[in-house]
């Protein structure tokens, strides 16, 4: 019996299914092992290789020589030898390509790489398009023809989206004849591709570079093209094509603006920030609202693109954040950036408040008293100034009822709060935002909640919390009510009547039995009502933070600044109960100012003495040094 021999392979034998893995591996291997000795080779090794090619440059010859070098260097470490050198530059040795295609006329080669041919004497590239002679009209042979155009860089996406076109015709129906033709002659014209000559080098030096997205769509595609633009210190400006990429419609039919906003709406981000010449109502935000489903991925997607737009921006790259996670000042940038957005119906009215003019008369914000805080926001600043609050609180942001934004903050605050009925989330979004209709919002986002009509949530803490109502409270009486001493036949009736103790400032009541209306019963039944609040000690005062003190915000009236009546003024002092002629003629004596120098309460002298009174029962009369007459006492 021969005994089994074992063989074990030394080298990669490419056609395993590990090879690609092991000769990766090998490189990335190698260059850790020698990094420190070799730097630059190290860094070409792990980034610039492809399976066993090595695709690099350098600014200067010298220093692509020396990077040759030490790359060649950096492989004999490992017994491995680099040839076939190609180069733009006569100064790199060994320009054979003996194992890659040679095309073009008399002396003039080009190297393929990818598929796409390089030729290193104009530093231009192009591509060669190999097709079947003689095929049939077939859709397996319409998509193998294209298959073989491989443009990784999108150059030829004009052409390319023809056929991709083409595809989604092709899976609905037959070749037709006219379909036929059209592939016939395109298919004919595809030689041309092999003449476009596209400068390798794209200019990077410059002292300002620009980065240019333009992006259009119509009923069958959309498609983008990324530009870069430098202008060199001499102020000569070169202009450098990038890549382009393109997608076929859908085929369930879309409106065009539909498309648009889809295009520029895309989930990479790269497109939002790199589209910048659209129309003036055109909105990136506005597009991402529509494809993304919450507010945290809109704030965080906008928070990517502005870093993105920061890094372009910033020539200075170590002064820039480093790693993936968004920090704190990014996130609520964005978010700032996504509340602007949301305001931009208040547009008319921010601009008043920015040029410091009074808003009409009809605006919706007038009874709010707005003002545009230092984050360029649109706060309520309404009445609470004086108020112990937190100044989100006290002056919150406002937003539009119908803004797709504002539905998002309604369904985030719903879902951080574990899903509360409509009264409590109405108060936990009141401590941030003032939405216009938020009730018949919320009543609506809370209805359509699945996760509220399956399991009911657990009551926040907020209504749970021990507090202290009844500080200030008033008293009075209802009734008679007649009552039965007892059951059965002719009972005795008396009459008794109902004690209502109402807290002036929660607008809660308490409600007790009196028997008559004497001292000593209400001696009674006060006595009795604060024994029975030591079991109502709970949840009242916070409640009357969160509910009832934020719905103070509005001035029902009274919206304008009027000029202080002076002293000295003469005035009518109205009476409901007399007609105009009649009213009592006065003379300021002193005006009562407030905290905001406003002054609503005066002294006034009559005819018959002093008084006080609001300046809402005062008509001032025009002219009054001349017009006042003076009288008895006056």
């Amino acid at each position: 019996m021969t005994p089994i021999k074992h063989y074990e392979l030394s080298t990669v034998t490419y056609g395993t299914s590990s090879a690609p893995f092991l000769s990766v591996r090998v490189l990335d291997q190698l260059a850790n092992d020698h990094q420190h000795e070799f730097p630059t080779a190290a860094r070409i090794l792990k980034e610039q290789f492809y399976v066993d090619d090595v695709l690099t440059g350098a600014p200067t010859e010298e220093e692509l020589i020396h990077n040759q070098k030490e790359l060649i260097q950096l492989m004999k470490c490992a017994g491995m030898e680099l040839g076939k050198w190609v180069s733009n530059s006569s100064c790199i040795a060994d320009r054979a390509t003996s194992t890659t295609e040679v095309q073009g006329k008399g002396s003039t080669s080009t190297a393929k790489d990818l598929v796409i041919h390089w030729d290193p004497e104009e530093d231009t590239l192009s591509y060669k398009v190999c097709l079947a002679p003689n095929p049939d009209n077939t859709k397996r042979q319409v998509l193998s023809g294209v298959a073989r155009i491989f443009d990784p860089l999108g150059i030829l996406s004009p052409v390319v989206m023809q056929f991709k076109i083409l595809f989604q015709e092709l899976w609905l129906l037959e070749l037709p004849p006219k379909i036929a033709d059209w592939w016939n002659k395109s298919r004919n014209d595809l030689h041309i591709l092999q003449e476009i000559r596209l400068p390798r080098f794209v200019e990077n030096n410059g002292d300002h570079i620009e980065l240019h997205g333009f992006s259009d769509a119509s009923i069958k595609a959309y498609s983008a093209v990324i530009y870069c633009r430098v202008v060199r210190a001499d102020g000569t400006v070169s202009v450098s094509l990038i890549a382009g990429k393109t997608r076929v419609a859908p085929l369930k039919q879309q409106s065009l603006p539909g498309l648009e906003l889809y295009n520029h709406g895309k989930k990479e981000v790269k497109y939002t920030a790199l589209t910048t010449q659209q129309g003036d109502s055109f909105s990136p935000i506005e597009a991402l609202t529509q494809r993304v489903s919450s507010c945290t991925k809109l704030v965080h997607v906008v928070a990517y693109a502005l870093r993105f737009i920061q890094r372009t921006r910033t020539i200075k790259l170590e002064a820039l954040t480093n790693g993936a996670r968004l920090t704190l000042e990014e996130i609520q940038a964005a978010r700032i950036l996504c509340l602007r957005e949301a305001q931009k119906c208040f547009m008319d009215d921010r601009n008043l408040l920015t040029e410091n003019k009074p808003l009409r008369s009809r605006s919706q914000l007038i009874k709010l008293s707005p003002f545009v805080c230092k984050d360029g926001l649109l706060r309520v600043e309404g009445r609470l100034a004086n108020s112990q609050l937190p100044a989100d609180v006290k002056h919150p942001i406002l937003l539009p009822k119908s803004h797709r934004i504002t539905r998002m903050i309604l369904e985030h605050e719903h879902t951080a709060n574990l899903h509360p009925g409509v009264s409590a989330l109405f108060v936990f979004t009141r401590q941030k935002y003032w939405i216009f209709g938020a009730r018949n919002l919320i009543r609506n986002l809370v209805h359509n909640c699945v996760k509220c009509d399956q399991f009911m949530a657990d009551l926040p803490r907020i209504r749970i919390t021990e507090v202290l109502p009844f500080q200030h409270s008033g008293c009075d009486y209802a009734g008679p009510f007649i009552l039965k001493e007892r059951r059965g036949r002719n009972p005795r009736k008396t009459k008794s009547y109902i004690c209502l103790f109402v807290c002036l400032v929660t607008s809660a009541i308490h409600l007790e039995l009196a028997t008559d209306l004497s001292t000593l019963s209400i001696t009674s039944e006060t006595r009795h009502y604060w024994q029975h609040l030591q079991s109502m000690y709970q949840g009242f005062w916070k409640r009357w933070h969160q509910e009832n003190l934020t719905s103070l915000q509005q001035r029902q009236k009274w919206n304008n600044m009027e000029r202080n009546i002076a002293v000295g003024s003469v005035v009518l002092v109205k009476d409901s109960n007399l007609p105009p002629a009649s009213w009592i003629l006065a003379r300021v004596l002193e005006a009562h100012q407030g905290p905001d120098g406003l002054v609503r309460a005066v002294k006034l002298k009559t005819s018959t003495g002093e008084m006080t009174r609001p300046i809402t029962k005062l008509a001032v009369l025009p002219n009054s040094e001349t017009m006042f007459q003076g009288g008895p006492g006056c």
